[in-house]
């Protein structure tokens, strides 16, 4: 449950991000995608032991992966700045 809000958070402060012009947006939605993989990660060495993984916690480690990517990706690239 606290990956899906997580989730839905860091897209919205992806989209943000995408609209306006500051980095903030995309520091906090990678930091979130960050714990999101964690969190998937955790789980996943936690339950392979007990029972077989399924399809959705790799999904999870994945969108988390992939949301620190473009989090970073955000921040670092360039601004654009309307005339």
């Amino acid at each position: 449950m606290i990956t899906i809000v997580l989730a839905f958070l860091a897209l919205g402060l992806f989209i943000i991000g995408l609209i306006g012009r500051a980095r903030w947006p995309f520091i906090v939605c990678a930091v979130m995608s960050a714990i999101i993989a964690l969190v998937g990660i955790y789980d996943a060495a936690k339950l392979v032991s007990q029972i077989s993984v399924g399809i959705g916690l790799y999904l999870a480690i994945i969108a988390g992966l992939l949301g620190l990517i473009a989090g970073i990706a955000g921040a670092v690239g360039p601004r654009r700045y309307s005339q």
